[in-house]
């Protein structure tokens, strides 16, 4: 018999993702674990803000996929996101769907790729994603030369 996972953190999906995709993150120039570049007090918040606006544009401005977003100075970019975890059943496929398309969308993915990360951290280390907490219905925007620069 084989293990039997009970649940998956969104991290750990996302992840599994980006090496199925063969796709690097970088930092500087340098390699660095998906995990910890997708973990809740780094990018994840600003994936699972573009996740949830995915939902709203999909299902209707009431949809939520149970982000609870807090303000935390440590935080890459001041603001900690936990997801609940996934699980097998549909609110948690969708949930990864909607994550995973997020995902797709903030680093513009091609597979096999190495994409360097600084572009985002550039876009948003100046507070703006925590001053988006206090407006729900506030949009993540791209510029066009933070697009620019994650093509390769």
């Amino acid at each position: 018999m084989g293990v039997r996972i009970q649940s998956l953190s969104m991290e750990r999906v996302l992840a599994a993702y980006l090496r199925a995709r063969r796709v690097k993150l970088l930092a500087d120039g340098q390699p660095q674990a998906a995990i910890l570049m997708l973990s809740p007090e780094a990018l994840l918040p600003v994936i699972a803000m573009h996740a949830e606006m995915a939902a709203k544009e999909l299902f209707g401005k009431d949809a939520t996929l149970g982000v609870q977003y807090r303000q935390d100075e440590a935080a890459m970019f001041g603001v900690y996101a936990k997801v609940p975890p996934i699980q097998s059943d549909m609110q948690g496929v969708m949930r990864a769907l909607m994550f995973v398309y997020a995902t797709n969308k903030v680093f513009q993915i091609k597979p096999g790729e190495h994409i360097e990360c600084q572009p985002i951290y550039d876009h948003y280390r100046n507070g703006s994603l925590a001053g988006m907490l206090d407006n729900p219905d506030a949009r993540v925007e791209w510029p066009l030369a933070t697009a620019a620069a994650l093509q390769h």
